[in-house]
């Protein structure tokens, strides 16, 4: 390896960071910088699925007595019956502070000596460290003063801002104060949106960068026609219940299926992952019968997720359902621009990150009410029906922006700026 490369220490659970953390991690090194991320023991199914789309260079440290608890799929029962148990405590100012700033707090202690091994070796020129889980940026902080090395902490999501916080204004006021000292000592905060960003750089009166959520480029986009018979709109990964509305498209649907004069429309609406579970739930508890158009399909992995989209006709985008966040994006969003097939986002109020991406990128449109996904559905449908396939002008210039090695790139400068 070169005299000139950098190392960068990376703090994170991958569990909760993948694919963000070990995707960027991927192409650093093409920009001189070399990471080596420090993430709790995983199994070999845990490891399967949140690399799968780094590579075998990247070099990974993983605690061998605190193993990885997260797991994406579908939850049991009892795993439902412990996260509710511990929102109603959080609720009630009891419980978590056993487990406070976050069930990673025993993690601490790992990372710490573990971090003091690797740098007897070589020199850290860098910290990175990504939440949540949030107990990465205070172990970050310890580090950052017994090295004697500049640190910067990667929100993924906020921390006491965050749009999905769950816990009792008590502990909010608590962790805010915790958050403000923590945070008070970096060299620079990083987001993945400008909206959060703002946000963030409000509350803590320092550098706070965007730093995208992004994608791989596939190897291919389809480029050849559907051999299905109907129409198919696919939705991968999970619902935010409280937070996002599925029910506008399937109205939608239901009305365009129904309609008198359109005879039976070949159209299917398929859920991949844990929305499969969550819209049995919700039918379920609406004691309604699942309309036939719609398909669910359980469990896939990350790399099935990524065939299924490049099978569809079009992929659906569920915006948030709060008219004062205007930049929440789940990685969904860049997935689907690297599918290369037509997206359509519904849901929210409009004027926010996801409309504004679409119409720069042309990669799909946004339809915030029942009526414009009829219109567009319609519009679609038409189309596929002459020619089996959808077109759209997408601007790939302005996509590859947004893919995960032109963001390291643009990572790196904020690396140079912290450590010149």
């Amino acid at each position: 390896m070169e005299s000139s490369t950098k190392y960068l220490l990376v703090i994170a659970d991958l569990g909760h960071s993948s694919p963000r953390i070990p995707s960027l991690c991927k192409f650093l090194p093409h920009f001189g910088w070399q990471p080596i991320i420090i993430t709790p023991k995983m199994d070999t199914s845990q490891r399967n699925r949140f690399l799968i789309e780094s590579d075998d260079t990247l070099s990974i440290v993983e605690t061998k007595n605190f193993r990885m608890q997260y797991k994406r799929q579908g939850l049991s029962l009892g795993s439902r019956i412990l996260r509710f148990t511990f929102r109603v405590l959080g609720k009630l100012f009891l419980g978590w502070r056993y487990q406070y700033p976050d069930a990673h707090k025993k993690w601490e202690e790992h990372v710490i000596r573990e971090a003091h091994l690797i740098t007897e070796n070589l020199s850290v020129s860098l910290i990175l460290s990504s939440s949540s889980p949030v107990s990465c940026h205070v172990i970050a902080k310890r580090l950052s003063h017994s090295l004697k090395v500049p640190w910067i902490a990667d929100l993924r999501d906020l921390w006491t801002q965050n749009h999905y916080y769950i816990y009792s204004d008590d502990r909010l006021s608590m962790e805010r104060k915790l958050e403000i000292d923590t945070l008070s000592d970096t060299a620079a905060l990083t987001t993945v949106t400008p909206q959060l960003a703002a946000k963030l750089q409000q509350m803590h009166k320092k550098k706070c960068f965007t730093i995208e959520n992004g994608f791989h480029f596939r190897k291919h986009y389809p480029s050849s026609k559907p051999t299905r018979d109907y129409f198919l709109i696919v939705y991968t990964g999970q619902i935010y219940t409280r937070y996002q509305n599925i029910s506008l498209v399937i109205k939608a649907l239901e009305t365009i299926t129904n309609a008198p004069d359109s005879g039976p429309l070949p159209i299917k609406l398929a859920f991949y992952g844990h929305s499969s579970y969550q819209i049995e739930a919700f039918f379920a508890q609406s004691q309604e019968t699942i309309p036939q158009f719609i398909e669910l399909h359980g469990h896939v992995t990350r790399s099935e997720s990524y065939d299924v989209q490049e099978k569809a006709d079009v992929l659906l985008l569920l915006n948030w359902e709060d008219s004062t966040e205007k930049g929440v994006a789940t990685t969904k969003l860049y997935e689907y621009l690297g599918s290369g097939i037509p997206i359509l986002a519904t849901g929210g109020f409009g004027e926010d990150y996801i409309e504004d991406i679409l119409y720069q990128t042309k990669a799909g449109f946004y339809c915030k009410t029942e009526e414009e996904i009829k219109l567009q559905l319609k519009s679609w449908l038409e189309e596929w029906r002459t020619s089996n396939y959808i077109e759209m002008k997408r601007d790939e210039a302005v996509i590859s922006y947004y893919s995960y090695e032109n963001i390291a790139g643009r990572l790196v400068k904020i690396f140079e700026e912290v450590t010149s």
